[in-house]
């Protein structure tokens, strides 16, 4: 049984030979320097092939993403860059340039044996929290309701024009990453979460089971709540982080 044949079986509800997995670490450098190795995640027979788009990839500490601003674990969500007077002439990266896409076509044959995905990682919350700001962020989701609809309609054009791109090419499911929870509790109150998140998830998942292709979200912390929510609206695969 391959890689691929038992990944689909998991996300049809049916037993495999063995449970699939993917095992990926955030910082792979030391390992590989101690290892010697740069390649020593291939030695984990990992199950999934994501392909990650420059623009959806997290950036290095201090080194701005595609979307011009800093987009990474200690200083995302720090700096307000889009208001109301740049909401809709502030440039986001142009899916259709190629450059974005270097190394997709053939990331599908060396891994024609895993479940492939391609990733939108900051799917809609990190998205919006790196280019408004953490805190604003949240206080448009409870204040500005007319601004942060406004905005989180800009990113889901984008991710839109994203999938249109990705969906072309022969992949199994799309990997969506957007993080909603905190150890204990969902960041977002759950009933924001549906109002202003889910319906813009549900468009998403629903473009991709159109074509048919299995959905994966990302999302760390404990967003138990809205699991029901996300089973609702077409999500196949949960990668959970707590509990």
């Amino acid at each position: 049984m391959t890689r691929k044949e038992r990944v689909r079986l998991a996300a049809e509800h049916k037993e495999a030979d063995i449970v699939p997995y993917y095992i990926r670490f955030m910082a792979p450098g030391p390992i590989a320097k101690h290892l010697n190795d740069d390649n020593f995640e291939e030695s984990f027979g990992n199950h999934f092939g994501i392909f990650r788009p420059r623009f959806s990839e997290m950036s290095a500490a201090g080194i701005p993403s595609e979307f011009g601003v800093p987009f990474d674990a200690t200083r995302t969500g720090q700096g307000t860059y889009i208001n109301e007077d740049n909401l809709y002439s502030f440039p986001f990266p142009d899916v259709n340039d190629d450059k974005y896409w270097a190394g997709y076509d053939e990331m599908l044959v060396k891994m024609k044996d895993r479940y492939q995905f391609f990733d939108i990682s900051g799917t809609m919350f990190e998205r919006a929290y790196s280019l408004r700001g953490y805190q604003q962020t949240l206080e448009d989701m409870m204040l500005d309701k007319d601004f942060i609809n406004k905005l989180f309609d800009r990113i889901l054009e984008f991710d839109l024009a994203f999938l249109e791109k990705g969906l072309k090419r022969p992949v199994d499911g799309v990997r969506f990453g957007d993080d909603w929870g905190t150890q204990k509790n969902m960041l977002i109150p759950p009933d924001i979460w549906r109002e202003l998140i889910k319906p813009r998830m549900k468009v998403l998942f629903e473009t991709c089971r159109k074509a048919g292709k299995t959905t994966l979200l990302h999302s760390c912390g404990n967003i138990e709540e809205v699991i029901p929510d996300l089973i609702e609206i077409g999500l196949t695969i949960l990668e959970p982080m707590q509990p």
